[in-house]
């Protein structure tokens, strides 16, 4: 299918079921302020999955387990973690498929900057310069 007409439509359909599963497991929802629940979230073929410290390695699991059942493959090269806050212990360190994920101080989300000070400044630079 990738590169016909309905690649990126199967390929959103499938990756949102990710999103919804999301919603049945509560391991997998980042709650945003206690309240609002953030589900793994993706665009075609970018996925984004918040979580906090203590809960990343069972999303990683979960997703990895997903996409290893749809025989998707993920770039390894454009897989990161971005630890946002401050570092009160060290994370557990993260997969894709079978390799481990690097971590980056900041990265790039469908056009936006994600940085680990949560700080938006190079996206708004970005954009006053275009």
């Amino acid at each position: 299918m990738q590169g016909t007409v309905f690649g990126s439509l199967m390929c959103t359909a499938t990756m949102d079921k990710l999103g919804k599963l999301s919603y049945q497991n509560e391991d997998l929802l980042y709650k945003y302020h206690g309240v609002v629940e953030v589900p793994i979230l993706s665009m075609v073929d970018d996925l984004l999955s918040i979580q906090k410290c203590s809960k990343a390695d069972k999303a990683n699991a979960h997703v990895n387990s997903f996409v290893e059942a749809k025989k998707l493959k993920f770039s390894e090269k454009k897989c990161a973690r971005i630890h946002v806050g401050k570092r009160l212990r060290p994370c557990k360190s993260l997969k894709v498929h079978d390799g481990k994920m690097i971590s980056v101080e900041n990265g790039k989300y469908l056009g936006d900057y994600v940085s680990s000070s949560g700080c938006v400044k190079q996206t708004v630079a970005e954009r006053v310069s275009k």
